[in-house]
């Protein structure tokens, strides 16, 4: 459990800070990204919330949100036109063999 444990832990500070720095190397004050994700009530939901933190805790980022039927919403990312794509997968059943596979 010590080995697993996140690295990074939840700093508005230290994102704000690093958000301005970034902007600052690409001569930007502000950028507009677009959310990808299903239409499901779910990621709706999910992709809404995101929305809202990011814009509230990043000045200058503008975030747009597409919810399109899934198979839209996935072609979109596989053909890489998004900035950001909301994505979920559930395991088959009970076994780690069924996460161990999905990049196979």
């Amino acid at each position: 459990a010590t080995a697993a444990q996140p690295k990074e832990t939840y700093n508005v500070a230290k994102a704000k800070k690093l958000w301005q720095a970034g902007l600052k190397q690409l001569s930007k004050s502000k950028l507009d990204l677009t959310l990808v994700a299903s239409d499901t009530t779910t990621d709706k939901n999910v992709s809404e919330f995101l929305q809202s933190q990011l814009e509230s805790k990043l000045p200058g980022l503008k975030v747009t949100v597409k919810n399109l039927p899934s198979k839209s919403a996935y072609n979109l990312a596989a053909n890489g036109k998004f900035d950001l794509y909301l994505s979920f997968w559930i395991n088959d059943y009970a076994d780690p063999y069924s996460e161990l596979q999905t990049l196979e």
